[in-house]
């Protein structure tokens, strides 16, 4: 059985047409995919602005920490970090239609899984067009 001690602190604000949320989070577990017990912390930056009545914007950021919670262990993992960012612009083109453009970016640093190490960064660009259905239940 896997066990996890947790802390968490957040805030947020909304004012006219924004919204910014940031939040930190410090965990102690053991499992997660690695081996032994491990210390994680983590950052999150959230921040949205209505451009215009059509026009959204989303702009967010992460930083996350893993470190073995004790450095005897033998066959514990060293560890690493997470940095990732994605940056998204929305427009309204109808009542139900909209176009969205995101890009997200993703840099991984975890010595010992080459998987990561012989790629450490992911960088992503998508494009979508969305249609919105809507109907009451029970009707």
């Amino acid at each position: 059985p896997a066990w996890a001690r947790i802390a968490v602190a957040s805030i947020g604000r909304q004012v006219a047409r924004a919204t910014i949320a940031l939040s930190y989070s410090h965990l102690v577990t053991e499992g997660q995919g690695v081996i032994g017990a491990y210390k994680s912390d983590s950052g999150n930056l959230a921040m949205q602005l209505q451009l215009s009545p059509n026009w959204i914007a989303d702009v967010s950021g992460s930083y996350a920490q893993l470190v073995p919670a004790a450095e005897s262990f033998v066959n514990s993992t060293p560890g690493g970090h997470t940095l990732s960012f994605a940056g998204m612009l929305q427009r309204r083109l109808g009542a139900n239609l909209t176009l969205s453009a995101q890009y997200e970016y993703l840099r991984q640093n975890y010595a010992d899984i080459p998987s990561i190490t012989n790629n450490p960064d992911s960088s992503r660009e998508t494009v979508s067009i969305t249609y919105h259905f809507s109907r009451l239940l029970g009707r």
